[in-house]
């Protein structure tokens, strides 16, 4: 009788794990994860033509960083740039590339944001650790940057470029 036991133990064991080995990495998942990643850089150079047009018709100049943010600090202020973990008071109005305002500071209060550790747009995050307390500055988040793919569900369709004018305050 335990040999029966022991022979079905290692036999469920033993299938487990072929079954296991079986589907992983088959060709139709990665050829599906390859086309997901094609189809991402293919939005990410998309969403970079549309901003340098409309940067060029407003005839903006911006620093581009290396994950695609583009930014301009208009009111320069002396200090320290901010750092991770700090904690920031910030006026803002976020806008679409149409230029229609969505969300404000002047109808929503000033925006409370511990850098690097609030929940927010990864690309505002990036954004302030480029500025100093007191100043202004206009930035183009692209969509992997802001809402992404889901939107906010209220006001920011997904895969919305936005502009932000920020203004640190303290």
């Amino acid at each position: 009788m335990r040999i029966l036991l022991v022979i079905g133990v290692v036999l469920m064991f033993g299938c487990k794990e072929e079954l296991q080995d079986k589907f992983k990495d088959t060709p139709a998942k990665i050829n599906m994860e390859e086309a997901l990643i094609q189809q991402q850089k293919a939005m990410i150079k998309n969403d970079s033509i549309i901003i340098a047009n409309f940067l060029e018709s407003k005839e903006l100049e911006m620093v581009q960083t290396g994950t695609g943010l583009r930014y301009t600090i208009h009111e320069k202020a002396a200090g320290e740039l901010i750092q991770s973990g700090e904690r920031i008071f910030l006026e803002y109005v976020i806008t679409d590339l149409a230029e229609d305002t969505l969300y404000s500071s002047e109808k929503s209060g000033v925006m409370d944001l511990d850098v690097d550790f609030s929940h927010a747009e990864s690309g505002l995050h990036e954004l302030v650790k480029n500025m100093r307390k007191g100043e202004r500055a206009l930035a183009v988040l692209p969509s992997h940057l802001a809402y992404g793919l889901a939107g906010d569900d209220y006001k920011i369709p997904a895969y919305t470029t936005l502009v932000f004018d920020v203004k640190i305050l303290r």
